[in-house]
This record gives structure tokens, C-alpha cells and sequence, in this order.
């Protein structure tokens, strides 16, 4: 058995998950998620169960198992427990570094997971795999079924603009902060030399911002139908776009990530973090266009 705990919005529930999932395919053996940082932690919803994930949500035998009596403690204070007592935690994994991490490839079977996992290096063996599980368990709403009918008949191109909590939360904003429309036009100016009528479909958890500041001179629909309440489905109809231009959120990752043709246009922004000094270097596959 794998357990990995789940933590962070959809972006990262599916990093995490994949990571997970890869385990659990090499030793044969189920996986569990526990979501116990999320009922805590009420901002944030756990969301892979819109999607045909091959998982299960751990139990409070399976928590008491691996975490024994730091389970009683906040999760705050479990690196520190655990690292202290590592005899007693021996088969708790801390992922060690933002980028991949080689210690990864010698966890064992029966083994609890801390991370992020934010590289395609972790999972890259079951691609195929995650892109069948991450689609919908449910038929999308008949207005993004609308819409799915427009992307595919033009040369779509998605962009996912994450503002939120990189604009009103002081902590967050210093370590990532909003990408700018500077790129954004940047991007666009990439996309417009390579693709031959494009037209854009922009998503945002501030869509009325967007449609404000984020002026192009190209044909462009501003994607309203779904945030809050079904972002899995903007998930969806951004990857079903012919290329992508991704900012510096695990969202927009996974937009780019799904999209399973080779001959997609991704470009992601070189500047991850904005003052955060951390390697970035396994973070984009070696094939997207980073500006």
C-alpha cells in the first residue's frame, strides 16, 4: 500500500496523485489518499474525485499505521516528530528539494508520501495511464459542451491567468505573485509567429479582471461558464486546446500537461517564483518554450 497526503488546490492534488499513482502501478499495490489537511483546511477542496482516479481515501487504521501518535499532533509539527523519531517513521518519505528528487526511486512498497512532486520526471513512465484516469467521471455541463465544439473547430490556444490569492494574500504573492500581462503578451506575440489564425480562450479564477486588462488584438473568448463551481471542467477545456500558454500555477501545469500531442505549442514562464530561490530546472517537460 502507498498513501500520499493531499494537500493545495487541484493543481497540486494531481501532481500528488500521480506521483502516488506511479508507486502504486510499480509494486502492484493499491493506493490511498489522505485528505486530512484539506478537512482542516476548509479554503481548499478536495477535487480527484471528479476524475477516474484509481485511488481510495485512507482510513484512520491506515493514518494510525504510518503516523502512530503524531496523527494527534497538527501536521505543522510532523517534519519535525518524524525527523526527530525517524526510527519509529522509517517509512514516511519527505520529498527532499523542489526539483526531482532521485530518492524517490528507492522508496519501498508500504510507504507514506510528503510532497509535491512537481516534475513530470516522477510519473513520465505512466503518462499514458494519468491522461485515461485525470478525465471526467461525469458528461461536462451542456455550456462547456458548447464551447468544447468552438475549440476544436479553430486553432485554440488556451491561457490561464491565476490572480486569486497571488494578488490578495500578502505570503503567497511574495513567493509566487502574479505573472503580469507583460507576459501574457509576450506569449501571445510567440504564439501569433508560429500558429496562423489563432484565436485565444483565456480562463481565470478573475475573470472580470481579465477581460479588463488582458486586451488582445486576436479573436479571444473569455471562459465564464465554470469558476468556482466546476473548475475540473475548465481543466478540461483548456487542454483540449491546440496549444497553450501556461503562468506560474499548477493549474495552468496541468492545462499544458494533459494535452497529449506532441506537435502542441506550450509555453510556460521561466520566472516560476517571484522572489523564491528554488530550481526550477525539472519543472517543465524539455519540450515546452519557457520566456
Amino acid at each position: 500500500m502507498i498513501i500520499i497526503r493531499i494537500t493545495g488546490g487541484l493543481g497540486n492534488q494531481l501532481f500528488q496523485y500521480a506521483a502516488g499513482r506511479m508507486l502504486s502501478i510499480k509494486f502492484g499495490t493499491s493506493l490511498k489518499l489522505d485528505i486530512t489537511e484539506l478537512q482542516r483546511k476548509t479554503y481548499r477542496i478536495f477535487l480527484l474525485d471528479k476524475f477516474n482516479i484509481q485511488a481510495e481515501i485512507s482510513k484512520g487504521s491506515d493514518l494510525k499505521k504510518y503516523l502512530k501518535f503524531s496523527r494527534f499532533f497538527p501536521q505543522d509539527y510532523h517534519p519535525y516528530i518524524h525527523h526527530i523519531l525517524f526510527p519509529l517513521f522509517s517509512n514516511i518519505y519527505y520529498e527532499k528539494s523542489f526539483h526531482y528528487d532521485r530518492s524517490f526511486e528507492r522508496i519501498r512498497d508500504n510507504s507514506y508520501l510528503i510532497g509535491y512532486f512537481q516534475s513530470e520526471k516522477y510519473f513520465l513512465s505512466i503518462a499514458n495511464i494519468l491522461r485515461r484516469e485525470l478525465r471526467l467521471n461525469e458528461k461536462l455541463s451542456s455550456e462547456s459542451k458548447e464551447l468544447r465544439e468552438y475549440i476544436s473547430d479553430v486553432n485554440s490556444i488556451s491561457i490561464n491567468i491565476r490572480r486569486g490569492d497571488y494578488v490578495t494574500n500578502h505570503i503567497i504573492s511574495r513567493r509566487h505573485g502574479f505573472i503580469g500581462a507583460d507576459y501574457i503578451h509576450q506569449a501571445v506575440s510567440v504564439i501569433r509567429k508560429r500558429v496562423k489564425n489563432p484565436h485565444f480562450f483565456l480562463f481565470s479564477d478573475d475573470i472580470e479582471w481579465v477581460k479588463n486588462n488582458i486586451i488582445l488584438s486576436y479573436p479571444a473568448t473569455y471562459v465564464d461558464i465554470n469558476y468556482p463551481d466546476r473548475v475540473e471542467e475548465d481543466l478540461i477545456l483548456g487542454s483540449l486546446c491546440k496549444h497553450h500558454i501556461l503562468t506560474n500555477s499548477t493549474f495552468s501545469w496541468w492545462v499544458g500537461w494533459l494535452n497529449p500531442n506532441a506537435s502542441s505549442i506550450v509555453i510556460a514562464p521561466r520566472n516560476w517564483f517571484y522572489k523564491l530561490k528554488v530550481s526550477t530546472k525539472d519543472l517543465f517537460p524539455s519540450s515546452w518554450i519557457q520566456i
